[in-house]
């Protein structure tokens, strides 16, 4: 499954960028086994995103997107949505409890 979430620059604080935005995601999700955040060399070189990738994996991947001067950002999830159902959540869930 592919989800798009596209960001307006102009509803983002003053001087948000691509980079900004991949550097806050990837600081966010640093450390976690089940979410990647995609380098934007390596998004900026693909053609296109393949939906079935993740197939039957309990990951995700996170691309943004955008031209230095648009006005706006897209950031980009792929996952298997069986995948992240009810009992993925509770894994994850129980992770963050254990965690804490």
């Amino acid at each position: 499954m592919i989800v798009q979430v596209p960001l307006f620059r102009d509803q983002l604080a003053a001087g948000a960028s691509v980079e900004s935005v991949h550097a806050a995601l990837t600081a966010h999700y640093a450390g976690q086994s089940i979410v990647e955040v995609v380098a934007l060399d390596v998004s900026a070189k693909m053609a296109r995103v393949d939906a079935v990738e993740l197939a039957g994996k309990d990951t995700m991947k996170l691309f943004v997107f955008g031209q230095p001067d648009g006005e706006h950002i897209n950031l980009v999830a792929l996952l298997d949505n069986l995948g992240k159902g009810a009992s993925g959540a509770a894994v994850q869930n129980m992770d963050l409890m254990l965690a804490a």
